[in-house]
């Protein structure tokens, strides 16, 4: 049975005062539904403390794995994700799989996965843990949870889990450097989005297809296509431009300054060096900006540096921007900023400046590896301690990765 709204009298808890639990959890579920998983997870907390101060019984196995389920969710959205998927293997062990997942994820589907448990998990878990396990290195069986979230949106017809699952489908797809397919998929969430007074939801899935059609740009150039790179970069330029409206329109504070460095980003790619300063600039200087959105700023910024023959201040930006970059979320921001100034001194530097930075991708690289190696045997190990024995379906072995430049 899903946890939800509607629990019936069988599932509620007979116990003095665990109705109190029941309802905040019920609720704190329909929150979640709605898109707002970080909300969802603090009235849960909140809701359950105080129950449990004014007397309430302890949780029971069914409320223990919902309070769970929702925080496990908030840790994997801001990048935690050990602990996380720590809290996601006890919740999972609660739910029970359904007749109608016996089949697997189907022929098309990257992986086979516990589709049983993911029939039973709500759209917005089977999301967070698509992310989780793309961030670790395995976008192929982020994919195969995605889609499981979107049938199960599709299914129960919530419009912002499906919504959710379409930007993180985007985002997989782009991993594994299939970046037309995904920015169709993005394309689509943002029409849907449209369709809604969310603007929030609209200037970050634009912002993430503008990021989306850089890299595809990026792509393309490297394989000397540079029309069609130009035409994806104006396709960028134009993108971030719609972010940037949606983010002024709902007053969307964190969303203005990513949006102005895609588009710096963009310009900056089209050779348009002073509006990409300009909106470096104003970028830098919001009061809403991220520290993520701070990093990509100084890391374009240091790219317009090289580019305008100033590769000392461009050091100083990349300097900075590590110092920034030390969480395990940062680690994607990381290697790409270790990347960028190997390739700042190859080109302005010497043999013996290239040598540190080199040996700093080498040890990133190698740093990399180890981690994910060690988070996929504690997902395989956390999301495998599930009941599936009724149905007689296993998590798959995870593929072997290959050691940094094998």
């Amino acid at each position: 049975m899903r946890p939800g709204a509607d629990l019936s009298r069988a599932a509620q808890d007979e116990r003095p005062g665990a109705a109190d639990i029941d309802h905040a959890l019920s609720a704190a579920w329909q929150v979640a539904d709605s898109g707002e998983l970080a909300v969802a997870a603090r009235q849960a907390r909140l809701a359950v403390t105080a129950a449990l101060v004014a007397g309430a019984p302890a949780l029971s196995d069914r409320q223990r794995a919902m309070l769970d389920l929702l925080e496990g969710t908030a840790l994997l959205q801001r990048g935690e994700h050990q602990a996380g998927l720590a809290r996601y293997g006890s919740a999972l062990t609660w739910f029970s799989p359904p007749e109608t997942a016996r089949q697997g994820a189907g022929p098309s589907a990257p992986h086979r996965l516990p589709m049983a448990l993911a029939r039973t998990t709500p759209a917005w878990a089977c999301t967070a843990l698509g992310h989780a396990l793309g961030a670790m290195g395995d976008p192929a069986r982020g994919l195969a949870w995605v889609a499981c979230a979107l049938s199960l949106a599709e299914q129960q017809g919530l419009a912002a889990a499906r919504q959710q699952a379409q930007a993180e489908q985007g985002l997989l797809l782009a991993l594994l450097d299939q970046y037309l397919p995904a920015i169709h998929t993005l394309q689509r969430a943002v029409s849907q989005a449209s369709k809604t007074a969310r603007r929030a939801v609209q200037a970050r899935l634009l912002n993430h297809l503008a990021v989306t059609w850089i890299a595809h740009a990026q792509e393309r150039q490297a394989r000397q296509l540079p029309l069609a790179a130009q035409s994806a970069l104006r396709q960028a330029l134009a993108t971030a431009d719609r972010a940037l409206l949606a983010a002024h329109t709902g007053q969307v504070a964190e969303a203005r300054p990513e949006a102005l460095c895609h588009r710096a980003e963009a310009q900056l790619l089209l050779g348009q060096h002073a509006a990409a300063a300009a909106d470096l600039a104003t970028a830098r200087s919001d009061p809403g900006i991220s520290r993520a959105s701070h990093i990509e700023v100084l890391r374009v910024d240091a790219l317009l540096l090289t580019r305008l023959g100033r590769p000392d201040a461009a050091r100083e930006r990349l300097g900075q921007a590590l110092e920034r970059a030390v969480d395990e979320v940062d680690l994607p921001a990381r290697t790409r900023l270790l990347a960028q100034r190997l390739a700042l001194e190859t080109e302005h530097g010497s043999a013996q400046t290239r040598l540190p930075w080199a040996q700093q991708v080498r040890d990133h690289a190698e740093q990399c590896y180890q981690r994910r190696l060690q988070a996929a045997a504690l997902s395989a190990r956390l999301l495998g301690s599930a009941d599936l024995g009724s149905t007689g379906l296993a998590l798959d072995p995870l593929p072997t990765a290959p050691r940094p430049g094998a």
